[in-house]
């Protein structure tokens, strides 16, 4: 059982008593068997059910035909398929797509794939597709888009029709190593299979090297495996009609969220998911081919060509009418043939002007139809580019190795590039007006803008301002507020230079508003980070001045001590320079003592000094094993008043010298140290060790006391958790953050008897 797995039981158990878990079905299309889709994708719903409470999520594997019927029927809640299947899915029960796999083949990240055209490599008679003319080929099913539909597109291309030309073509279904398998025994003159599966089937060993060939043959930069066909978006995770708004966008965000190194992004041969490319190339195909939803297009009907061609066949029907009765009123009687002539000639006349008529409205239709036809490309070149902005921009906010500064500068970049801006700009709203803080671009513009900016108000929308011409201003301008915590904190502007510029479209302005969001989130996070900072030194201080406090009790003892020698000491010296011969020897003596004293005491009292010092911690060399000398000078009178001996038998030989702020490890040994004493009975022994391994420098700290409980092990690094009636757990949690800092670690085991704490931090490079 996976950590996720045992936590999302865990979780339904904690729910169980107020509502039981949904149970939530992803159709995945099973194209190399059942069993291979449960491996594939049953990490994906465990993860799902981990990240949304409440939502039991299970995958039911299913071929192409029994898929499409459980969407009918409403019998799943999502599908998981390949993007021809998503498209019949979208236009005959409104599936909608929420996210696209980003696949991983031979260590790279694609998020299109196609298909390849398999031949035996020795086939002299087989180089290119025309060569098929005549020839048997083998594919998944006439419905399977990489396994059939982008192939029969290239042949198409090449004039052949695979149901007419070839000798024989048969569909394998599932799975589509059954396919790479018949090219290879000869069962077969070609196949079709999905690119990455020959690569996949020669990794495994079921295919030798160089015994199969790829028939037309694609080089397309950034995509490695065998390619015969044009590239198509990767699978979508879509959602059916019955499916809540809600669930499929939490579904979208968890799935967008998962790293790339989560064990369901692993099993399912990708790095994760992005957000729905654009399936317009798949709409593409099955319109070349009229499949899908266009398998319309090659059928026509006596209502298309009266609905085509209405207004003629009418216009032609009365004409006939008309010249019958002409006719027949011309054979009735030959006494009106002129009035009837000239009936007949108005007549024509008034036909020629109605047919001018509708002539010229057939060209206002043609001229309107282009007019829409060129609206329609623009539109779709606005949402492609608008899709490759936001792609970039979720790029940038998730790029792992980027720094906040990075990011903002990207950013500010792509908003530029974006909308052909000269000058990409971010202001700190401030009393006395706005400041520049981030800029991009032209900085010559900064100031010539300034007196431009609007006056920030209540608006929490888009600005775009078009100055007119002749103004104080002579630049064009789109920008966006920044909220933080529901305030506007910043403005987000793109400045360029005054031209005929269009206005700010849907999405553009939707595209501003989440760079501005972006942007706000960020400050909110910097400022929770910098809160968060704040509060954890104030609590290492707080733990210092308790750890004195602690302390005072019996370093008070142990300074009082050398004063009190030195004292009489003194006072003897005294006495016998008061007597009438005085011995200076001893007096000599008696001083030098005095004087130990008063240095001990010294000692003692600027050790307690450097260890509640507090400021930025150095990072230099330092003897560690003198670090541990230092503490029991301090601890030993407090371990003697309890009858604990202090055993440093399992010190390593030699000083360890490691790299770090000597007064805070100081602090660690000490908290460990008296925590043990503490923890020891009467008669106990409390041992300090230390080893060199890999690198780090290993030092522990076990007592003899009664060890560790359940709830100790779960919370004991949590702050205010004490085991003591009088501690305020803070000295361990305070513990742990300095090791971390340092970059180590603080760990707690049990011991037989007692417990045992082991920190590790590196070793300096002169050890």
């Amino acid at each position: 059982m996976t950590l996720r797995k045992f936590w999302s039981i865990l979780l339904m158990c904690a729910l169980a008593p107020t509502a039981l878990a949904e149970t939530v079905y992803i159709g995945a299309l099973a194209y190399r068997g059942a069993d291979e889709a449960l491996a594939r994708w049953s990490e994906t719903a465990e993860y799902l059910s981990w990240r949304i409470p409440g939502y039991e999520f299970v995958i039911r594997p299913l071929d192409l035909t029994s898929l499409r019927d459980a969407v009918a029927a409403g019998e799943v809640h999502f599908v998981l398929t390949n993007p021809g299947h998503y498209v019949m899915l979208e236009a005959e029960h409104g599936a909608t797509r929420i996210v696209t796999l980003q696949a991983l083949y031979g260590g790279k990240v694609y998020t299109r794939f196609g298909a390849a055209i398999l031949a035996r490599a020795d086939r002299d008679d087989l180089k290119t597709l025309q060569d098929l003319r005549g020839k048997s080929l083998m594919a998944v099913a006439e419905q399977a888009f990489g396994g059939f539909q982008m192939a029969w597109r290239e042949l198409a291309a090449v004039g052949i029709d695979p149901f007419k030309d070839l000798r024989g073509l048969r569909f394998a279904g599932f799975p589509q190593d059954d396919i790479v398998q018949a090219v290879l025994d000869g069962e077969v003159d070609a196949g079709v299979v999905r690119s990455g599966i020959l690569e996949r089937m020669v990794a495994e060993g079921k295919v030798p090297p160089n015994r199969l060939k790829v028939l037309n043959h694609q080089h397309v930069a950034g995509f490695e495996p065998a390619l015969s066909t044009r590239l198509y978006p990767e699978w979508p995770m879509a959602k059916v009609r019955h499916t809540s708004e809600r669930l499929a966008k939490q579904v979208a965000q968890a799935l967008l969220a998962m790293p790339a190194d989560d064990e369901a992004a692993i099993t399912s041969r990708g790095t994760g998911w992005t957000i729905p490319l654009d399936y317009s190339p798949v709409h593409e195909l099955m319109r070349e081919l009229r499949i899908g939803p266009y398998e319309y297009l090659g059928q026509v009907s006596w209502r298309d060509v009266l609905r085509e061609y209405g207004v003629i066949v009418v216009l032609t029907f009365a004409l006939v009418l008309v010249l019958a009765a002409a006719t027949a009123w011309i054979g009735h009687t030959n006494r009106r043939l002129a009035h009837s002539q000239a009936q007949l000639a108005r007549h024509r006349d008034t036909l020629e002007q109605e047919v001018g008529r509708r002539t010229r409205e057939l060209r206002r239709v043609n001229v309107a139809l282009e007019r829409d036809i060129g609206a329609r490309r623009r539109a779709e070149a606005s949402l492609h580019r608008s899709a490759m902005a936001l792609q970039r921009l979720y790029e940038i906010s998730v790029a792992p190795d980027l720094s906040h500064e990075q990011k903002l500068t990207r950013l500010l970049r792509l908003g530029r590039e974006h909308f052909d801006m000269e000058s990409a700009l971010l202001h700190r709203i401030t009393d006395t007006g706005l400041q520049l803080c981030a800029s991009d671009g032209d900085l010559g513009q900064a100031k010539a803008v300034a007196g431009c900016l609007p006056r920030m108000g209540s608006d929490v929308g888009p600005i775009e301002i078009h100055p007119p011409p002749g103004g104080r201003c002579a630049h064009y301008l789109v920008g966006f507020p920044v909220l933080v915590d529901g305030e506007r904190r910043c403005l987000l502007a793109f400045v360029g230079h005054l031209r005929e510029r269009q206005p700010l479209e849907a999405l553009d302005r939707e595209l501003l508003r989440l760079m501005a969001q972006w942007i706000g989130a960020e400050m909110a996070r910097q400022n929770a980070e910098d809160e968060r900072d704040r509060h954890r030194a104030h609590l290492a201080k707080v733990g210092r001045l308790t750890t004195l406090g602690e302390m005072a009790s019996g370093l008070a003892h142990e300074i009082n001590q050398p004063l009190t020698a030195a004292a009489n000491f003194t006072s003897g010296s005294l006495r016998r320079l008061q007597e009438d011969q005085p011995d200076l020897d001893g007096v000599r003596t008696g001083m030098g003592k005095a004087l130990q004293g008063v240095q001990r005491a010294t000692d003692i009292i600027r050790h307690l000094r450097d260890f509640v010092t507090t400021g930025v911690p150095e990072r230099e060399p330092f003897d560690l094993h003198a670090s541990v000398q230092r503490v029991l000078d301090l601890v030993s009178p407090e371990a003697r008043r309890a009858d604990v001996a202090l055993d440093t038998g399992e010190l390593a030989r030699g000083g360890i010298r490691v790299v770090g702020d000597s007064i805070q490890i100081e602090q660690v040994i000490m908290n460990l140290v008296r925590n043990a004493v503490e923890a020891s009975p009467a008669g106990g022994t409390v041992c300090i060790g230390s080893a060199r391994e890999a690198g780090l420098a290993r030092l522990w700290v076990s007592d003899s006391g009664g060890g560790l409980g359940v709830d100790d092990e779960e919370r004991l690094f949590d702050p205010f958790y004490s085991t003591k009636a009088d501690g305020m757990g803070l000295g361990l949690a305070i513990s742990r953050n300095i090791i971390e800092a340092h970059g180590g670690r603080l760990t707690a085991r049990q011991n037989n008897p007692g417990a045992c704490f082991v920190f590790e931090i590196a070793l300096s490079e002169e050890s």
